[in-house]
Formats: structure tokens, sequence, C-alpha cells
């Protein structure tokens, strides 16, 4: 898979959130925290339009690569729920729960996306 290929889809997460953030009105405090907290969903969805992509592109080990996909699919749902932990969590102002939530949720989409593109290359 091309750089070009994942450089665009990070770019275009990068866009979605900025407009969504940026594009009606001055954000406060709490639109920055959503705003961070429903990027690793972004980064998660991203890896399996990636997957996607190679998947339609005729991988070398067809039944590996759907393998990892299903895989992809679980950690997104984990992903979402923890998500809309982080998120209840700052609507009822426990910044603490979501100092935790957070971090964790990040680190997983991370490490999930630096397997997917050690995957595809």
């Amino acid at each position: 898979m091309h750089i070009w290929t994942i450089l665009i889809g990070v770019f275009l997460v990068l866009l979605k959130s900025g407009l969504k953030l940026f594009l009606v009105r001055e954000p406060d405090l709490i639109d920055y925290l959503k705003a961070m907290a429903v990027l690793p969903v972004d980064v998660a969805f991203l890896i399996i339009a990636l997957l996607i992509k190679y998947l339609t592109g005729k991988p070398p080990n067809v039944e590996q690569t759907v393998c990892y996909f299903l895989g992809y699919l679980v950690a997104s749902l984990v992903i979402t729920v923890l998500w809309s932990y982080s998120e209840k969590a700052i609507q009822k102002g426990m910044f603490g729960r979501f100092g935790i939530f957070f971090p964790f949720n990040l680190a997983l989409s991370g490490a999930a996306f630096y397997l997917a593109i050690t995957l595809l290359n």
C-alpha cells in the first residue's frame, strides 16, 4: 500500500475533526475534549477502510487478512464503547474518569493503527 493512501486517510480524519470543531462556533474546553474523545473511533474506522481497500486488491493471504479484518472489527467495537464512556464522563464533568478512558482508548487505536500499517506494507 502506498504511503499516500495512509497520509490521505489521516489527513481526512484530522480535517473532519477540525471542521467539526471550528466551523460553526468558537469551541470551549468541553468541545475540545469531545473532539479528542472521538479521535480513536475515527482512527479505528480509517483502519477498517484501509483493510477493505487491501482486501479488494488481492492480498497474498486472503484468510489471514480476513482474520485481521474481523479482529479489527472487534477492536473497533471496544474502541467505540470506550469512546462512549469517555463522552459520558465529559458530559457529567467527571474529568478524572475521562483521563482514564481516553489515554487507554488512544493507545489501543494507536497500536491497532501501527499494526494495520505494518500488515499493509
